[in-house]
């Protein structure tokens, strides 16, 4: 096994898949981008180091909420000099 390789779909209105890789020296693999929380499907495939591609297993999985939501969700804006300030926070550490 050299890796394994997940295709998947971020949503509607998207016609190319995602494509990401575990390596040969990773046991996981991050799947990131998805903008709702409901079912998504992924598609795992793992290669040999002959480039041989096993048959694929569709995996059904469902991200939590977007990173972003929850930071909007107590984001606060208050006037400043020549413009506005915002805080929000981000208690995930994430950009």
């Amino acid at each position: 096994m050299l890796y394994v390789k997940a295709n998947y779909y971020l949503g509607e209105g998207t016609d190319r898949p995602v494509e990401t890789r575990s390596s040969y020296f990773s046991d996981t693999t991050t799947l990131e981008g998805f903008a709702k929380t409901k079912e998504y499907e992924v598609k795992l495939t793992v290669v040999s180091r002959a480039n041989v591609e096993s048959d694929p297993v569709i995996i059904k999985i469902h991200p939590l909420t977007p990173v972003y939501q929850l930071v909007a969700s107590n984001l606060t804006m208050t006037p400043d000099f020549a413009g506005v300030r915002v805080q929000s926070k981000n208690e995930m550490k994430k950009m």
